[in-house]
């Protein structure tokens, strides 16, 4: 069963769609409706235009002339949810169509509703089909204009206006036969002949002669009309053969215009799926590079390229902020992110670099501790042997909604208005941007570090995986510590 039928639409689940949207007839969705002057509907391919309808439900009879299409109605019901019969397809009714045409190659006749497995025959079923098509009658060109369904062209081939067109065809093509005037004048002679004779008959019936030259007269006549068929006859011939050659001629045209117009499809096709195919790719690189890019240790190195671009952006407020991906504390744990203002956020605009950190809604909140109330660090990353890194720490306030369990995608981010200040930038050898490219290092600091290790912890390489990381930070704890306690014990017994 095909999912667009000669009547109304085919879809899954159809049972649970209302009933005013179904067909009386056919019992599928409605397909172009027409509305009875009861105000049921009926798919037009359900119904002869010709003819009147009995309404199915109530029984009340609508004159064809009173049978209209209900626009109003079709848009309502294009709006409806539905599903393919022939596939997963999932959409609303006024793209079903198309989705049919695009993936299951069903050619639909407009006028009947027919359908059909390729263009051609769908094209041939209009040019020498379909009885709804309105044609034009075939003496057009010798007068006859009138236009009538393919149905009705019986019914106005017996008319009287185009009987009248025959006849006067017939008559002009008489006139159009070699030598017509020759048999003309010989006519016209022999009748004057024949009214001179005549006379001369009555009046002298007895003359031999007279009875002579009526006959010879009449047998003149004969042949000149018998001579006026054959040429008729020869014509008609040549009408018809030229009829066909004309006939055959146009076949020949629509066939190589619907292989025409199949080709422009299928280009158009391949155009249209190429262009999806092309943004899923871009999609899912950005997707990949999303996920290669993802932490789940709570630390997170943001690499932003193109930055002359996006500070340009930012500056004339094209652009004035960016997102990092999400990185979370643990595979379980915190979603977060960062917000970075490249020209500054509105309180310093044009003279700082302005950061926050965003903590978002995630499937395991429910499970998490909340308020947040954990540090966390931001570090502007020095790519040169210096290591002059600029580091600044925020901890989110938590009577404020930024620290609270999220309600919505995002909370309210938790900033740091004045990063860096925008002359760095300017300097020449800018330590912090190199190949147009600059990278920030941020840290959820669960451990309580000293702030005196944060930049030991900042220098790290970030090639190390993170246990190593762990395990060099817990050394360096250590040799703090060490460090402390000799210098304690110093200062105790200098005293």
């Amino acid at each position: 069963m095909s999912a667009s039928t000669k009547a109304g639409f085919a879809i899954k689940a159809a049972g649970l769609v209302d009933e005013k949207f179904k067909c009386l007839i056919c019992r599928l969705i409605l397909k172009r409706p027409m509305v009875l002057v009861c105000g049921h509907h009926i798919c037009f391919g359900c119904i002869a235009i010709d003819r009147n309808v009995h309404c199915p439900k109530c029984h009340e009879i609508t004159l064809a002339s009173q049978i209209q299409q209900d626009n109003d109605f079709e848009s309502e019901i294009y709006e409806l949810h539905s599903s393919c019969y022939l596939c997963e397809w999932l959409g609303v009714l006024k793209d079903y169509q198309t989705h049919l045409e695009k993936v299951h190659e069903i050619y639909e006749c407009l006028h009947c509703c027919e359908t059909f497995d390729s263009a051609v025959t769908l094209n041939q079923h209009k040019e020498n089909v379909c009885p709804n098509v309105i044609i034009n009658c075939i003496l057009q060109p010798f007068g006859c204009k009138e236009q009538f369904l393919r149905s009705q062209a019986s019914e106005h081939y017996r008319s009287e206006i185009h009987q009248r067109t025959l006849a006067l065809i017939v008559s002009q093509s008489i006139t159009t036969i070699s030598g017509q005037s020759h048999y003309e004048d010989t006519l016209d002679k022999d009748l004057q002949s024949l009214d001179t004779t005549i006379p001369s008959v009555t009046t002298a019936s007895s003359s031999a002669d007279q009875q002579m030259c009526v006959t010879g007269t009449i047998i003149d006549i004969a042949d000149s009309v018998r001579v006026l068929n054959r040429g008729l006859e020869k014509l008609n011939d040549q009408f018809l053969q030229q009829s066909q050659s004309i006939e055959t001629t146009g076949q020949y045209l629509q066939v190589l215009n619907a292989l025409h117009g199949e080709s422009n499809e299928s280009v158009k096709t391949h155009s249209t799926t190429m262009g999806i195919l092309q943004q899923e790719s871009s999609e899912l690189k950005q997707q990949l590079a999303e996920y290669q890019s993802t932490s789940y240790d709570g630390t997170f190195l943001w690499k932003l390229t193109d930055i002359g671009q996006k500070m340009t952006e930012a500056r004339t407020k094209h652009k004035i902020s960016i997102y990092s991906s999400a990185f979370y504390s643990s595979p379980t744990g915190y979603k977060t992110c960062a917000r970075l203002y490249p020209y500054g956020d509105e309180n310093t605009f044009g003279t700082h670099m302005s950061i926050s950190f965003v903590v978002m809604r995630s499937t395991n909140d429910p499970v998490l501790f909340y308020p947040f109330n954990y540090e966390v660090t931001f570090c502007l990353l020095d790519q040169t042997d210096q290591q002059r890194h600029i580091i600044r720490t925020i901890r989110p306030d938590e009577q404020s909604n930024c620290s609270q369990r999220p309600q919505l995608d995002m909370n309210t981010p938790t900033e740091i208005p004045d990063f860096v200040p925008l002359y760095i930038f300017e300097q020449v050898n800018n330590p912090y941007v190199r190949n147009n490219t600059m990278f920030i290092r941020i840290l959820i600091d669960f451990e309580n570090l000293p702030k005196t290790l944060l930049p030991y912890v900042m220098s790290l390489n970030p090639g190390l995986p993170p246990h190593t990381r762990q395990k060099l930070i817990q050394q360096e704890m250590e040799r703090h510590q060490r460090v402390s306690q000799a210098e304690d014990a110093s200062t105790s017994r200098q005293n």
